[in-house]
């Protein structure tokens, strides 16, 4: 079983609001740490061709993240598709920081 790196969400998402390559670079690279947790891949591409974007951040990316919340014993719900939406970039690093650290312990 993969584990990904734990990320600062907050940092995140202030230097991807200052540089979207920086947004896409995480986001790509999170989804790659979310396929490889999972065993499958994660269709990110998604995320470049519209209205399927709509449907990726909204449906299939929070339905993946609970997915890998529950078999990692996370007992907090993934973010809702709004706020994926709005703040993918946090709401990603915060769910996967979750999954890769489920109890919230300190390593």
């Amino acid at each position: 079983m993969s584990q990904g790196t734990t990320r600062n969400p907050v940092m995140v998402l202030l230097i991807s609001l200052v540089c979207a390559p920086y947004a896409i670079f995480q986001i790509f690279q999170m989804c790659g740490e979310l396929g490889a947790y999972l065993g499958k891949p994660i269709p990110w591409w998604q995320l470049f061709i519209p209205i399927l974007n709509l449907i990726f951040v909204f449906s299939t990316l929070p339905k993946l993240v609970q997915e890998a919340k529950t078999k990692a014993g996370s007992p907090k719900p993934a973010m809702g598709g709004i706020i994926y939406f709005l703040v993918a970039p946090y709401a990603l690093a915060q769910d996967l920081n979750e999954v890769w650290n489920p109890r919230g312990l300190n390593a």
